[in-house]
């Protein structure tokens, strides 16, 4: 079932925003007969992008949790007011 607004070219949903941009959500390929061609061009796409950022997370990831895991002077200061009041 399609509704008015997929008919239209507007999406039911903000998350459907993104079919506008495939030739305002009309998928031409499909209307070519080239669905199949299409899906597998997604699919291709889909994979080298996981791919190149599951290697981009293997190679920072240890140099942001290092980062992320030093100790602030905001962190710090509120410590070191606690052990100079705190008493014995």
């Amino acid at each position: 079932m399609v509704s008015a607004a997929n008919a239209e070219g507007f999406p039911e949903r903000p998350i459907n925003l993104i079919a506008l941009f495939n030739a305002g959500g009309r998928y031409p390929m499909a209307q070519r007969g080239e669905a199949c061609l299409a899906l597998g061009w997604a699919t291709v796409a889909s994979v080298i992008g996981g791919l190149i950022s599951a290697v981009v997370l293997i190679l920072l990831g240890m140099t942001c949790a290092r980062v992320c895991l030093q100790p602030a002077p905001v962190t710090i200061a509120p410590l070191i007011w606690v052990k100079s009041t705190r008493r014995l």
